[in-house]
């Protein structure tokens, strides 16, 4: 099984770990491998190891701006442990220690493929040497330019797929009014029409969620453990949406956190008056409250939509979050 650990630059200096370091520098020297360490000392570096049974198999490096921006100074797999997932593990690693961050590198034809498979936005810097092609990769999960939701809906329902708004979006609608900012666009469909979707973007890139990061969705695979997937236009393009896939048996929507709350498909959505369909709000606030936490603007939307919650609505949250949380939930 390989393992991921935080490694310092102290412990870079001792074998085996900076034969590993120097390995993954470029026509490495001793010169340039200190030098690489003092530039990852200076500037709060980042560095990880993979290991397999003890053995270090792979390091990423990455210096920090101090702001929340990170740039990769090195990545490398031993040869033997080359398209393993090694790479992968790695990268993901840096992402979920450093969520909000921003995170660059810059490669080449042989590993730009590489980082375009994890949602990095592609740029080309091109003939940077002579013959050789440079990339610029940028990942930012934060980096959104949403299309508006009426948009979507209509390209999905050209598709003859049902779909409903969701996230904070569906509760300012069931509201009747903007209440805060919204980062993204969030749209739900069934789980079973994820194929369908697929084909109806088929000029898009779509990328699932692969806790930690993302992956590209390449193929005409079913997802059959993926809750979502994020949609741009290209390799230099910001993040449209985000597809959120329902669960459902037969005509019921599926609660996938907790099988046991149902509801008919027929009655898990409403319309705006001019024809916009979106979650319930009351599933919704099942979908915020639930998880291993909430934040802060789930809070807000709970207090936004509340007034206009009926008794049902009402009842219906309650009781399904004491059926997903039988010890109690601050809601």
């Amino acid at each position: 099984m390989v393992t991921v650990q935080k490694a310092t630059v102290k412990e870079l200096s001792k074998r085996p770990a900076y034969n590993l370091f120097a390995e993954s520098v470029y026509k490495a020297t001793t010169v340039k491998t200190k030098q690489l360490m003092n530039v990852l000392e200076m500037q709060n570096g980042q560095i990880f190891i993979a290991l397999e049974n003890n053995r270090k198999i792979g390091i990423i490096a990455a210096i920090s701006n101090g702001q929340g921006h990170f740039k990769i100074k090195t990545l490398y797999v031993r040869q033997e442990f080359k398209r393993t997932g090694v790479g992968r593990l790695l990268v993901t690693k840096l992402i979920s220690e450093n969520e909000d961050s921003t995170i660059t590198a810059e490669t080449d034809d042989d590993a730009v493929r590489f980082y375009h498979s994890l949602g990095f936005r592609i740029y080309s810097l091109g003939e940077k040497y002579p013959g050789i092609v440079r990339y610029s990769c940028i990942y930012d999960h934060l980096c959104w330019n949403a299309l508006p939701y009426d948009e979507v809906i209509r390209i999905i329902q050209k598709a003859n797929i049902r779909c409903w708004v969701s996230g904070g979006i569906a509760i300012d609608l069931h509201i009747g009014n903007q209440t805060r900012e919204h980062l993204d666009t969030d749209i739900s469909i069934l789980q079973r029409d994820q194929l369908k979707l697929k084909e109806v973007l088929s000029d898009w890139e779509i990328y699932h969620t692969h806790a930690p990061g993302l992956r590209y969705w390449r193929d005409i695979r079913y997802l059959e453990t993926i809750p979502n997937v994020w949609v741009r236009r290209n390799e230099e393009s910001p993040w449209a949406f985000e597809v959120m896939f329902q669960d459902s048996k037969r005509d019921s929507w599926v609660y996938r956190r907790n099988k046991a709350i149902q509801r008919k498909i027929e009655d898990i959505g409403l319309e705006t008056s001019d024809g916009i369909p979106y979650l319930r709000p009351e599933i919704q606030l099942l979908y915020k409250a639930g998880g291993s936490s909430y934040k802060e603007k789930d809070v807000d939307d709970l207090m936004s939509v509340l007034p206009v919650l009926s008794k049902d609505e009402k009842e219906w949250l309650v009781a399904s979050i004491k059926i997903e949380f039988p010890n109690g939930h601050d809601w």
